[in-house]
């Protein structure tokens, strides 16, 4: 069984994906994977470090290394911050630095031996770059942020081993700085990037179905996560008129696994992945991924 469970992840991570293609609150509180939400009904702290490693379009290499913590306070709510150092190299250049800090608070509204509701309420910050680049921005997949000041509201339904979760984040303020436009003569490396010039991102929600398996120390959850842009990115034109971009809102619908083993009362593994069904014809923000995979070391305390 347990060779039939690694065979299963580890051949999910060979196939295409774009991550959650909603920058970043998939993986924040309550909207987390099951097994990651589980925290709340603990009096642990936690804090730990990711690896991810993806190719974003026209095959720029994308790394990221994400700090986090979570810290419980009255009994049933948590903290968590997270911040990235994010490494992008593509056939224009490269870049790094750190990326948007998030911050949410969520709680456990109520939790039995077979069910739990939780909400989170969360920010992100725009601490990572949207215009570094020589003569002009690079694109924005080699950008460490994505220049919005986003608020984040979701909740989170368990009941035994299925897991549903909701979520909006909506831009508040948008600072994104970017000034990248595609030369128009198709033989030019940055022709084939989408243009993000000025860049207003959209919002999204966010739904998430997903069912546990437990094999001892094992967990694996398999699941659907599909993310709506409900509004069209927005550029700057030449004339300084603000212009949709058509067919830059719509459905992202993944399928994704995560993956925990827990080697001690205080030490946790975990592997994610994500693979798109459907995904949106424009993505100037720069989250396309076609190939994503996470590894996560976790420290209770």
């Amino acid at each position: 069984m347990y060779i039939l469970t690694a065979t299963m992840v580890f051949s999910f991570l060979n196939v295409s994906g774009q991550g959650c293609s909603d920058a970043g609150f998939c993986t924040m509180g309550s909207l987390k994977p099951h097994l990651f939400s589980d925290s709340l009904t603990t009096k642990n702290h936690s804090a730990g470090i990711s690896a991810g490693m993806g190719i974003g379009e026209q095959s720029v290499s994308i790394y990221q290394f994400i700090a986090e913590v979570n810290l419980k306070f009255l009994t049933r709510f948590e903290l968590q911050l997270k911040m990235p150092y994010i490494i992008a190299d593509g056939n224009l250049g490269s870049n790094n630095g750190v990326g948007d800090l998030s911050a949410s608070i969520s709680g456990s509204i109520f939790s039995n031996e077979h069910s739990a509701l939780n909400i989170t309420a969360g920010m992100k910050f725009p601490t990572g770059s949207t215009d570094n680049g020589d003569e002009k921005s690079l694109p924005m997949p080699y950008q460490t942020g994505l220049g919005t000041y986003d608020v984040v509201l979701g909740v989170g339904f368990n009941y035994l081993q299925w897991n549903f979760s909701t979520g909006f984040q909506g831009v508040v303020k948008d600072n994104n700085k970017n000034t990248f436009t595609p030369d128009p003569d198709p033989s030019s490396p940055d022709h084939a990037y989408f243009n993000s010039f000025m860049l207003h991102r959209g919002n999204d929600v966010l739904l998430r179905v997903e069912r546990k398996f437990s094999f001892n120390k094992i967990n694996l959850i398999p699941g659907l996560l599909g993310i709506y842009r409900i509004e069209k990115d927005r550029i700057l034109s030449p004339d300084d008129k603000r212009i949709a971009l058509e067919g830059s809102d719509g459905l992202t619908l993944n399928i994704t696994a995560a993956l925990q083993y827990d080697y001690n009362s205080q030490s946790v593994f975990r592997i994610q992945a994500g693979s798109p069904a459907i995904v949106r014809d424009v993505r100037a923000d720069g989250l396309t991924r076609s190939l994503v995979a996470t590894f996560t070391y976790l420290r209770k305390f």
